[in-house]
């Protein structure tokens, strides 16, 4: 076998993120486990919000969804990244008063 054929290339993670530490008690540690398994559908649920009403900023998006201010935000950060969602221009947010980023799902063809 040559060395070349041993070479993987798919990127490698360098660091797991975690959402606890080694230190931390249990109970955060346990605490940290359900956070992982619901990010999935907190993701899902930003999705879907944002596919409903296209155009919203991430301010008026958790108004909608009735959750604390951020809770989508936090999520539409994570949609981007795996290029479901984008942001396309800036407006008045109705909640804020500030000028904010309005967000749109990505097209699949």
């Amino acid at each position: 076998m040559r060395y070349k054929d041993t070479i993987s290339h798919a990127p490698l993670p360098l660091f797991e993120k975690r959402h606890s530490r080694r230190t931390d008690p249990p109970t955060s540690r346990a605490a940290a486990e359900h956070a992982e398994r619901n990010l999935g559908e907190r993701c899902r649920q930003a999705l879907k919000l944002v596919r409903l009403h296209r155009g919203y900023t991430a301010a008026e998006l958790d108004a909608i969804n009735c959750t604390p201010e951020g809770a989508v935000r936090k999520r539409l950060s994570d949609l981007a990244a795996m290029g479901l969602v984008h942001t396309n221009g800036f407006r008045q947010c109705h909640i804020t008063g500030r000028n904010c980023q309005v967000w749109y799902p990505t097209e699949r063809e």
